[in-house]
């Protein structure tokens, strides 16, 4: 696929939202992460996976990212962690960490990313999460009180607050480079 630099130049007439677009595109025609991470740079695997983390934060924010997000969250933390943004990095770590425990406390394996992620068994807990009265498939999680479900529902939804205003300060329109200069910075330290 090339060095990240190698991608950049190809979309150089483009504006910066659609380079890193096209580069995403790109990269995804590759294939699955796994096989992405094992074909380019760990630059480029780094700008793949922080662009399609901001880009899906600009769509719909930090829920749909856990919801449609799936096969992103296992390299958020450390996409984070090279950019140097350990401010959302430590929420999103907190974030995941309280979740992770909470549903293996009640028997389900959630944002375990060492276990990897059942896909069906991920959108169920979203669906909890979402809205405690949404039915879902997986009898372990419909054994959880509509209580326990309302509350798990409330402090996720703090939690994703959280990372939204830490996000919007750095991502939101208006923000410098329109909220691509932790990336642009990042592009700039590895050439």
């Amino acid at each position: 696929m090339g060095q990240l630099k190698n991608l950049l130049a190809k979309y150089n007439e483009l504006d910066t939202d659609s380079k890193f677009a096209r580069i995403s595109d790109d990269i995804w025609g590759i294939g699955s992460l796994e096989e992405i991470k094992k074909e380019v740079d760990p630059e480029t695997f780094t700008f793949h996976i922080i662009v399609n983390l901001i880009g899906g934060w600009k769509s719909d924010g930090w829920d749909y990212i856990f919801a449609e997000g799936y096969a992103v969250l296992p390299y958020v933390a450390g996409a984070l962690n090279e950019l140097g943004l350990m401010e959302l990095k430590d929420q999103f770590d907190s974030t995941t960490a309280w979740l992770n425990e909470y549903f293996g406390n009640v028997g389900v394996d959630f944002l375990n990313f060492e276990n990897g992620m059942d896909e069906k068994s991920h959108y169920d807990v979203i669906n909890v999460l979402s809205n405690p009265r949404f039915k879902v498939e997986d009898e372990t999680l419909n054994n959880i009180s509509a209580d326990d479900r309302k509350s798990v529902s409330k402090k996720y939804k703090t939690e994703i607050g959280k990372l939204e205003d830490i996000s919007e300060k750095l991502w939101g329109y208006g923000a410098e480079e329109d909220g691509w200069k932790s990336v642009l910075d990042f592009i700039s330290s590895h050439q």
